[in-house]
């Protein structure tokens, strides 16, 4: 059962992950230290 949660869960953190540095690329100018971590 952890394998099928594994198996949809990065695809899904991936997609999250995505989503957030495509919203932090439109918000840059408000806070520039953001994309530092990733």
């Amino acid at each position: 059962m952890k394998f099928y949660l594994l198996l949809t869960g990065i695809p899904v953190i991936i997609g999250i992950t995505l989503v957030n540095i495509f919203i932090a690329s439109n918000i840059t100018m408000d806070c520039p230290d953001f994309l530092r971590w990733t």
